[in-house]
């Protein structure tokens, strides 16, 4: 079975409260709400799935408040899991891979913590 790329689209905010202080007049969404856009995709598109881990993720440009985000995932068979991400301009901003994992019970709880 050929791997399938799955999109998620997401809109950032002119006035997204991460960008408050980072950085003034400049402003640039973090590295970290990008990665954890990345892992709500994840769990949009695989329910069934948990994040296991993030093997390698590598942010190679910024992504500016009133953009688009658009996460491409391909999963394969061994669980893990390839990561694409775009601004809306086309341009590449991050890529890398996760591992994931079947969630054991449907009662099962991912632990994260909040920023």
């Amino acid at each position: 079975m050929e791997p399938t790329t799955r999109i998620v689209e997401w809109f950032i905010e002119e006035n997204h409260p991460s960008t408050n202080g980072h950085f003034v007049n400049d402003p640039i969404i973090p590295g970290s709400v990008i990665l954890e856009l990345v892992r709500l995709s994840m769990k949009k598109i695989y329910p069934n799935m948990k994040l296991r881990c993030v093997d390698k993720m590598k942010i190679t440009k910024s992504l500016r408040p009133g953009d688009k985000l658009i996460v491409y995932l391909e999963q394969n068979a061994q669980g893990h899991c390839k990561v694409a991400c775009q601004n809306g301009h086309g341009e590449s901003i991050a890529s890398g891979s996760l591992t994931l994992s079947a969630l054991e019970d449907s009662r099962e709880v991912e632990t994260h913590y909040a920023n």
